[in-house]
């Protein structure tokens, strides 16, 4: 029986390697590190939501050229839509007047893997997971991992290979999880929001955001895609949507397990990545 169990361990060794390994990623967005309180915190799963269009990705690459730029932090890009732009990056970087070698570095920062399919994305987290656990003493530069998109993963499951969908956003799940608890990353996940239809969402209660700390709920005329299943992976959902036709963008914490909901925060796309306005 021992060889199946875990291994005993004190609580206070347990407490003191989060304490020591728990940090705050601040986003580099001042506006949106007020409403996390700080930034990113590892150990921790976070999605971006959105319409198509909204600035998820945007989003994921100015909070990426961030990282690597302001902090010199390392982070993996996954990316399953083909979206992820070295030129956007480098525009970036020469818009604060960086210099080439400065913008050569930070690409060197950013690891950008390419995926296909679910199948590629787990064979690639677990491929991950080896090399953390490679790591001499844990010490790693690795703190992000930013995955864009998880929607386009599930799209083909939809329909009569629900089942074998189910079990495999578990598993990446489980997977997830075990990485950003084990190593002390943070894992930013971009999932695309549908609109619903107001009077079917309060009939059916679909598209509600239940705010904890509160008690009660919040119809947005939106819903993450994917399904129920997935709702309560990640720690903190935030809501990014266009306030009009132009480059403002808004972000709402619409769920999450230690911030309090309903905080926003103003925004705007421009040259040098999204900016706080």
């Amino acid at each position: 029986m021992m060889n199946y169990s875990a291994l005993p361990r004190k609580g206070t060794d347990a407490y003191n390697e989060i304490i020591n390994n728990t940090a705050l990623l601040a986003t580099g967005i001042d506006s949106l590190d007020t409403i996390l309180e700080g930034g990113l915190l590892t150990g921790k799963i976070y999605e971006i939501c959105g319409l198509s269009g909204s600035g998820k990705t945007q989003l994921c690459l100015t909070i990426s050229n961030n990282v690597a730029h302001n902090f010199k932090q390392q982070l993996y890009y996954i990316d399953s839509k083909g979206d992820f732009s070295g030129k956007r990056i480098q525009e970036m970087l020469e818009a604060k007047n960086c210099e080439d070698e400065v913008v050569g570095a930070v690409m060197e920062r950013i690891k950008v893997t390419r995926i296909n399919n679910i199948y590629e994305a787990l064979s690639f987290l677990h491929h991950l997971k080896n090399n953390l656990q490679h790591e001499q003493d844990g010490q790693h530069s690795l703190r992000i991992v930013i995955l864009d998109s998880i929607s386009v993963l599930f799209f083909p499951f939809i329909g009569e290979n629900f089942n074998e969908g189910l079990s495999l956003m578990q598993q990446l799940a489980n997977i997830i999880k075990y990485i950003v608890t084990e190593y002390h990353l943070a894992f930013l996940i971009v999932n695309l929001a549908t609109r619903i239809d107001d009077d079917a969402a309060a009939a059916t209660g679909e598209g509600y955001c239940q705010l904890s700390n509160r008690g009660t709920t919040v119809i947005e005329g939106m819903r993450p895609a994917i399904g129920k299943s997935w709702l309560d992976v990640p720690c903190t959902r935030l809501m990014i949507h266009k306030i009009n036709s132009g480059e403002m963008r808004q972000i709402t914490v619409v769920k999450s397990t230690y911030l309090p909901t309903e905080k926003q925060c103003k925004m705007e796309i421009k040259a040098r990545g999204i900016v706080a306005i």
